[in-house]
């Protein structure tokens, strides 16, 4: 089976093949500590955030690290962990600016509203908010919105454009907690190094592994 996107928000989830009984099979691995088969249960996701998705990375890091002792399960724990933040916040800039969509499309109608071009596409004695709620409830009145907006002196993909300058702002904010998260995770493996040796190496690879495949 296929493992899922690694993207924390996606449009669809496949149960991983892989079970927590098995988790303590290979080669020098030992049991789950408990403190961390506890955290596997309740793992610190948001809401839209898919535990089978988590448990993918968690493992993407268990197998490869085959921990022997506790505090090498901790690090495949910690790893996972830290990986899946920068992961996080990449989506996140995704949908903040997704969520700019409504305001956008408002906004440019308002400033086309008048024009010849959005005239003839918008029902007679509609105003501004008709056309708002007809854009996103009619799939065939967005291309011509598009167009009525080429004509009138804007880009074929004005709306996109709008998204997202009107989310510079908060894209500038989710990008300091990128290089935040980014830091934090090199940091973790160049520290865990010093007392994990090849394991914190491989770890490292994994997760960029992990951040490279999600940019793909």
């Amino acid at each position: 089976m296929d493992k899922p996107n690694n993207n924390p928000n996606p449009k669809e989830k496949e149960k991983p093949a892989r079970i927590a009984d098995d988790r303590d099979e290979g080669p020098g691995m030992i049991d789950i500590p408990h403190t961390i088969e506890v955290l596997l249960k309740n793992p610190p996701l948001l809401p839209n955030e898919s535990k089978d998705e988590f448990e993918w990375i968690y493992d993407d890091f268990l197998d490869p690290l085959a921990p022997e002792t506790v505090p090498q399960h901790w690090l495949v724990w910690n790893a996972a962990i830290r990986t899946w933040e920068v992961m996080r916040y990449r989506g996140m800039k995704v949908s903040y600016t997704q969520n700019q969509r409504r305001a956008a499309v408002e906004g440019l109608i308002r400033k086309a509203f008048q024009t010849s071009a959005m005239r003839a596409v918008r029902e007679a004695g509609s105003d501004i908010d008709d056309n708002v709620e007809r854009y996103f409830s009619d799939s065939e009145y967005p291309p011509l919105v598009a167009q009525a907006l080429e004509k009138s002196g804007y880009t074929i993909d004005a709306v996109e454009s709008e998204m997202f300058a009107r989310s510079l702002d908060g894209l500038s904010q989710i990008d300091k907690l990128i290089a935040s998260a980014e830091k934090l995770l090199m940091l973790f493996f160049r520290e865990m190094e010093k007392i994990h040796g090849d394991r914190a190496i491989r770890a490292q690879k994994i997760a960029d592994d992990a951040l490279s495949s999600e940019d793909e």
